[in-house]
């Protein structure tokens, strides 16, 4: 039986090779499931990445003595005057923008219309805001003042992603699971099934592993053009207002082929490290692999947001001990390294990002494991 493993393991290691492009970049071979469109290589290296300190940004906090936070939560909205807070209890927090008061609390917990079982994405638009379900697979849109207006069902929602999802009125854009080419819908809302259009195709074929390669995250201008990151994929698509693919950026960063292989914990092979204690695959390559095996993976970017003439993820990968933030900034019709941030508290420990939210000029950060928001003002960036 170790023999066979050993054999196995052979195979997918020349079936890699064999796949492999550029300097054996164990990604690139992806790109042969897309059309050929231009592709641009940015290199963000060690030596491109500020530390920024609390004077370079604001922290908005609640007042002492507060029994609530700011931070904390698992996504996060501006809208108006105030900041709002999804956690894991289910609730929705204002809070006061300037202030970090506690303005209010919403909570539509249920399975009736207007109600959710999961907050898996809050967005704001058009004097609306939209709350998506993944376990009850649907939004629920309401007004600022929370009347709720309707509930739309979403076919083969995969919201596992976050953020995942886009309202351009009338258009309302989401990961699917279950397509056996594409991985994003888009529907018009209170219109017929014949406006679902599908597109983004898929890096992993349905039901074949590691299907973790398939999950991304999207964002969008306001001249709709849309930009898909993978988490586990240093590639951002570009699709215009058409759907039509228009350009893939390759961004390379430092240590992203790092996998946290250990030789003395691990066994190494190119269908990744196997542990073990587990027997698990962790981080193989984006190639389809038959394997009862379960397969762990480190998605190493969260978050993409597309910002007018700007563009903002965030990099972080444990094994290479890296983690910050990356604007991009479009001159001259293309997209150019603008810089790249990691933002540091006044206790000196590194501020962890989960959520980005821009709105217009300021970026705010905040995550699940962080009390506060950081908020800086993106026409300030150094560059």
């Amino acid at each position: 039986m170790k023999q066979l493993s050993i054999i196995y393991l052979l195979l997918i290691f020349f079936l890699f090779e064999s796949c492999s492009h550029d300097n054996n970049d164990r990604y690139s071979i992806v790109l042969e499931r897309f059309e050929d469109v231009p592709l641009e290589n940015i290199h963000i290296n060690e030596t491109d990445i500020l530390d920024l300190f609390s004077d370079n940004y604001e922290i908005i906090a609640a007042p002492e003595g507060a029994v609530h936070f700011t931070g904390l939560g698992n996504h996060l909205l501006v809208f108006e005057d105030s900041l709002l807070i999804a956690t894991n209890d289910l609730m929705l927090r204002a809070i006061d923008l300037e202030t970090g008061d506690l303005l209010n609390e919403y909570s539509f917990k249920g399975k009736g219309p207007g109600e959710f079982q999961d907050i898996s994405g809050i967005i704001s638009t058009d004097n609306k805001i939209i709350i998506v379900d993944g376990r009850l697979m649907k939004i629920s849109i309401f007004d600022y003042q929370w009347n709720h207006i309707q509930d739309h069902v979403l076919e083969g929602i995969d919201a596992r992603s976050h953020p995942g999802f886009i309202f351009n009125s009338p258009y309302f854009y989401y990961p699917i699971r279950d397509h056996n080419d594409h991985l994003i819908q888009r529907i018009k809302l209170n219109h017929s099934e014949e406006s679902v259009r599908s597109f983004h195709n898929r890096i992993i074929s349905y039901a074949k592993k590691p299907e973790q390669y398939n999950r991304l995250v999207i964002s969008s201008a306001e001249n709709l053009e849309i930009v898909v990151l993978h988490l586990a994929l240093p590639y951002l698509f570009f699709y215009n207002e058409d759907l039509k693919l228009q350009q893939i950026i390759h961004v390379h960063l430092p240590g992203i082929d790092r996998i946290g292989v250990d030789e003395s914990e691990y066994s190494g092979s190119s269908a990744g490290a196997e542990s073990v204690q587990t027997g698990a695959f962790l981080n193989p390559p984006p190639i389809e692999i038959e394997t009862s095996k379960a397969i762990s993976m480190m998605f190493f970017l969260r978050n993409v947001v597309y910002a007018e003439d700007k563009l903002f993820f965030y990099y972080a990968n444990r094994y290479a001990d890296q983690q910050f933030l990356t604007m991009l900034e479009k001159k001259q019709g293309q997209w150019i390294k603008g810089g790249s941030y990691r933002f540091i508290k006044p206790d000196g420990d590194q501020f962890t990002v989960f959520n980005i939210v821009y709105n217009e000029p300021y970026l705010y950060l905040s995550s699940r494991w962080e009390e506060d928001i950081i908020r800086i003002n993106t026409d300030n960036l150094l560059r």
